[in-house]
């Protein structure tokens, strides 16, 4: 499946980094002690992963804000 258009993509990794992060809670919860580790190393890359989502936002936000030239 290839995904031709940049919002395709960015909702594509929105819905992977939710599921990531709802894998994480439930090995945090329900998971053995071996994988609370994992769990854990999981939830610290999620974080990267949500910033990414951030700062894209912000920059197509802005982008859309400066074509309809909304801040005047």
């Amino acid at each position: 499946m290839l995904i031709q258009s940049d919002l395709g993509r960015f909702i594509v990794f929105i819905i992977i980094t939710v599921a990531e992060i709802l894998l994480t809670i439930f090995l945090l919860f329900y998971g053995s002690e071996n994988l609370k580790f994992f769990a854990v190393l999981l939830l610290f890359v999620q974080l990267f992963a949500v910033y990414k989502i951030y700062l894209y936002l912000l920059l197509y936000v802005n982008r859309i804000f400066r074509y309809y030239n909304l801040f005047a």
